[in-house]
């Protein structure tokens, strides 16, 4: 992915493919060689573009992403208000499944899924193309946190790159119980998605909302604990995406066992997203968030109570900004390794119960059915 706005959706995939696919070189034998860009196809076609409903009308204005199904454009309304509008490639049909999928999370209207947009729930033709109209979401996915400071795969931590300090603890907490609630809040929905990693993750750098996004390998399941995306991830030069590298980035040691230990408590300890979400983030029983749990309250503060009385009252603990710089504020374009206050890979960073998750591997099965086993 590319960094700058992003789109985020159930299924509006990765944007893997560029804009430009190919260079040709074009040869006539009285003229000079030249090499001409050619577009897979004229996506400006639709930009003007109107998508109406009901009660409100869309126009497309510019192309934000491009994937495998189709283009996805950045819409305004009359208003002001940005939606993204998927339309899809020739001989490519709106996923039945996916929109149910999409239209079940759409109705807890939690702040941390990314939702069909209002309105156009039922549009799935735009333009004379099979469509899907979403929120739009500005923001990175969240492996930036990891990759714009330093270290990119294991390789990079391994070689002492990490930039200690880029992440704070009181925003990793903040990211980790808006993300506690979001596995929650999917579980809610009676759905599941083992890939739920920070590539499927967005983070609004500007307001630190975490939005989870792409469930197109989510399949139906009552309990749904978070356990693969806090897994480890994968050694040698495959990409980081799993929670429990964000550990690489801290300063403190015992904020950094402290939240390892969390991560080996949300492999092997809960059987459901809401037993996660409320055992690590409340020590008391019934919930008192004056009392947060082992993580949350290593340094406790107005912050953390105010975020978990929010999750309390509403089901969400976002509350704005929490810390005063974000980690792509201080990113630096040139990464060099650094002084190490601990080896680089701390013997905790390995449990022996858990296996490496495989970071770039994306469970393929029938979203009405639950996959026959966990993904390795």
């Amino acid at each position: 992915m590319s960094t700058g706005w992003y789109v985020s959706a159930v299924a509006l995939a990765s944007f893997a493919r560029p804009l430009f696919v190919a260079a040709v070189r074009s040869t006539d034998e009285d003229e000079v060689s030249h090499l001409s860009m050619l577009e897979e196809h004229d996506k400006s076609t639709f930009i003007g573009c109107v998508v109406t409903s009901p009660r409100r009308s869309l126009t497309l204005e510019k192309v934000v992403g491009d994937g495998a199904e189709g283009d996805v454009y950045r819409a305004k309304d009359q208003s002001g208000k940005y939606a993204a509008v998927k339309l899809l490639r020739q001989g490519q049909e709106v996923d039945k499944e996916v929109v149910n999928n999409l239209k079940a999370l759409s109705s807890l209207h939690s702040k941390h899924i990314s939702k069909l947009e209002k309105d156009f729930e039922d549009v799935q033709e735009c333009c004379g193309k099979p469509c899907l109209v979403t929120e739009f979401v500005a923001g990175k996915d969240a492996a930036k946190i990891l990759w714009d400071n330093c270290i990119r795969t294991m390789n990079d931590v391994d070689h002492g790159m990490a930039r200690r300090g880029a992440l704070s603890y009181k925003l990793l907490r903040s990211i980790l119980l808006q993300s506690l609630a979001g596995f929650r809040d999917t579980e809610k929905a009676q759905l599941c998605n083992t890939d739920q990693q920070l590539r499927n993750v967005m983070f609004d750098d500007a307001t630190e909302l975490v939005v989870f996004i792409d469930f197109d390998g989510a399949f139906e399941d009552e309990d749904c604990p978070p356990t693969w995306p806090f897994r480890e991830d994968r050694g040698g030069g495959t990409s980081l995406q799993s929670f429990r590298s964000l550990s690489y980035l801290l300063a403190d040691d015992g904020d950094k066992s402290a939240y390892l230990e969390l991560c080996d408590r949300l492999v092997k300890n809960y059987a459901t997203a809401e037993q996660a979400l409320f055992g690590e983030a409340f020590a008391s029983s019934p919930p008192d968030a004056s009392k947060p749990g082992a993580f949350f309250n290593r340094h406790p503060d107005d912050i953390i109570t105010r975020q978990l009385q929010a999750l309390l009252d509403t089901g969400s603990p976002h509350i704005g900004k929490v810390s005063g710089k974000g980690p792509w504020e201080v990113a630096v374009t040139t990464c060099w390794p650094v002084p190490q206050h601990a080896p680089a890979r701390h013997p905790s960073q390995n449990p022996t119960f858990s296996e490496p998750m495989h970071a770039e591997t994306k469970p393929q099965h029938h979203a009405s059915q639950k996959p026959p086993s966990k993904p390795i």
